[in-house]
């Protein structure tokens, strides 16, 4: 009798969703505008929504070297700043170790992509408590239904496996709204056209960039004509023909000299369009000829203001889902607080201002520990005008005493000549 097969546990089986799954080869055919109303039509469905088509279409779309550049700016937002875990107040330093891994760094790549995705669903497929080992994988969101609160096997299956709900959520996290498409899908457009006038602008380059070779022949001789054909199609940087006295050649120089600038401003339109939408600024990522100071602290502002909104949904993920799941799977993290470290930029007018609130104000230590992040212990002691001037740097103290007690020295002798010259000329 053959032996039965083990029953894995619903929990277990949820937990192991990212290797259930079964993966199909990508969509490589030409993306077009068309094909983006349709996979936006499909994942608007409001009966059976499907994004399989659109994710399809976000694989080429992702491609893009402009968005590219955005999608790792932002990433670099959450990730390059340095956190720490806090527990009443005082910084964790185990914890925080456990934090600062490759797992967590990829955890917030992972969690942020959904801004351009739409949705990202996270399995905790490892934790390793002795040896504070953490594993989390994306799920293939081709393979997810956000709106259904469900995962498919195959990308196209119909037979929904819910998750919501459910004890797999003891190891799911849900990142994003469920109707929400991502940057992507608002982006789509643009990097369509963009691509169309790229692939003109190659075509433009095919036809007028190298001179237009003429050919002129009075034989009616076919082999000939089909020889000096063959030539002709050849061509190449070292190529020759021996022609007789019937034949000429004629390179013909093309005209368009700056035909290239419809393709070029129409590309750089495309990607000021980009950084606007997405960064709401473009001088962090193209170069203008009108910049201005003014302006660009403008625009530093705009991106500051989208680095400081990254971090604080980072910051929100970790401490309302990261750690109660970690919690939940044996981890010791009850009451920790997950926290970016304040960067305070300094500049000469916030020195004056400093000196302006400490001259006319009684100023609490506290306001400046928290403004430059440092530990104030107490004031030290100002020093009087006329201290400093008795006080001479690296001065040796025996030496200090010693010109103490000079001038009551010149007295004394002073004195006793005095006294000396006095008995020598009563006794004359």
């Amino acid at each position: 009798m053959a032996k039965q097969r083990a029953t894995k546990p619903k929990a277990e089986e949820a937990k192991q969703i990212s290797q259930r799954i079964i993966k199909m080869s990508k969509d490589y055919s030409v993306k077009s505008i068309e094909k983006w109303r349709r996979a936006k039509r499909a994942a608007e469905d409001p009966h059976v929504p499907d994004r399989t088509l659109l994710y399809d279409l976000f694989d080429d779309l992702k491609l893009d070297n402009h968005f590219i550049h955005i999608r790792r700016r932002m990433a670099l937002n959450v990730t390059a700043p340095q956190f720490q875990l806090m527990k009443d107040g005082e910084v964790d330093e185990i914890a925080t170790k456990l934090f600062r891994k490759k797992w967590f760094r990829k955890f917030r790549k992972d969690a942020l992509d959904s801004e351009h995705f739409g949705f990202s669903l996270l399995e905790l497929t490892k934790a390793d408590i002795p040896n504070q080992v953490i594993e989390f994988t994306l799920i293939n969101r081709k393979h997810v239904s956000p709106e259904q609160g469900a995962w498919m096997v195959y990308q196209y299956d119909r037979q929904y496996q819910y998750y919501r709900d459910t004890p797999a959520m003891n190891y799911l996290i849900e990142v994003g709204e469920t109707d929400n498409l991502g940057f992507l899908d608002a982006l789509a457009p643009t990097i369509l056209y963009k691509k169309i006038a790229m692939l003109c602008w190659s075509e433009f380059c095919e036809r007028f960039g190298m001179p237009l070779v003429k050919a002129k022949t009075n034989t009616r001789d076919a082999k000939g004509v089909s020889s000096l054909e063959g030539f002709l199609r050849n061509m190449a940087s070292k190529s020759y023909a021996i022609i007789d006295n019937s034949e000429e050649l004629d390179f013909v120089e093309s005209v368009k000299s700056d035909a290239y600038q419809v393709f070029d401003k129409f590309i750089e339109r495309c990607n000021s369009e980009m950084s606007k939408a997405v960064l709401l600024q473009t001088l962090a990522t193209d170069s203008g000829d009108k910049g201005a100071r003014s302006l660009g602290e403008v625009h530093k502002d705009s991106m500051d203001d989208v680095a400081q909104e990254n971090k604080d949904f980072v910051t929100d993920l970790v401490n309302e889902q990261l750690i109660p799941l970690l919690i939940k799977n044996g981890f010791d993290l009850d009451g920790r607080e997950f926290t970016y470290l304040q960067q305070k930029s300094v500049t000469k007018d916030s020195f004056e201002q400093d000196k302006w609130l400490e001259e006319n104000f009684e100023i609490d230590e506290q306001h400046f520990a928290d403004k430059y992040g440092v530990k104030i212990n107490a004031r030290k002691e100002k020093q009087s005008n006329e201290d400093a001037d008795k006080k001479e740097p690296g001065e040796p103290k025996a030496k200090k005493e010693e010109m103490k007690a000079l001038p009551d020295s010149v007295v004394k002798l002073h004195a006793a000549l005095h006294e000396l010259y006095n008995s020598k000329h009563n006794h004359a």
